[in-house]
């Protein structure tokens, strides 16, 4: 599925560093059972749009979902 800017900008602004949207992402966010498929996938494909890296989601004990991504400064586009 292809998604605009704006979807994209939403979706990473849920799981950006609020300080410095280059550092690497951790984040635990809540969806909504019937939408995890979904929400996951627009928020991959925005870290992927921003950062040109890859996340991983890792299902949390007592709900919630952990994603983390190396993020744009020490992936492969960072300003190194």
């Amino acid at each position: 599925m292809e998604y605009t800017q704006k979807q994209l900008q939403v979706a990473f602004e849920m799981v950006q560093n609020e300080n410095d949207w280059k550092a690497p992402i951790r984040k635990k966010i809540h969806v909504i059972s019937p939408n995890l498929t979904i929400q996951c996938n627009i928020i991959r494909e925005a870290i992927i749009h921003f950062t040109s890296t890859v996340p991983t989601f890792t299902t949390l004990e007592g709900g919630g979902i952990l994603v983390t991504a190396t993020g744009y400064r020490d992936g492969p586009c960072g300003d190194h």
